[in-house]
């Protein structure tokens, strides 16, 4: 009888959490995701070639060919 009380006790705890439905998460995302997006870690610098050159896609000044 013991066993009978705590099979019907779960499974009313389970129907419970199921009718209470999922959580919202804020804006659409997880906390975690939300806190990496905002702070991205993008660093700029300014190109340093000298005149007649460009920087490639290697990160090294080349020169410019016009043709």
């Amino acid at each position: 009888m013991k066993f009978l009380q705590v099979i019907l006790l779960a499974l009313a705890a389970l129907v419970a959490s199921v009718a209470a439905g999922p959580r919202p998460i804020p804006n659409g995302r997880p906390p975690a995701m939300a806190e990496r997006i905002a702070k991205p870690n993008i660093i700029t610098v300014p190109p340093n070639c000298p005149p007649g050159q460009k920087l490639g896609p290697n990160g090294v000044c080349r020169e410019v060919w016009n043709d």
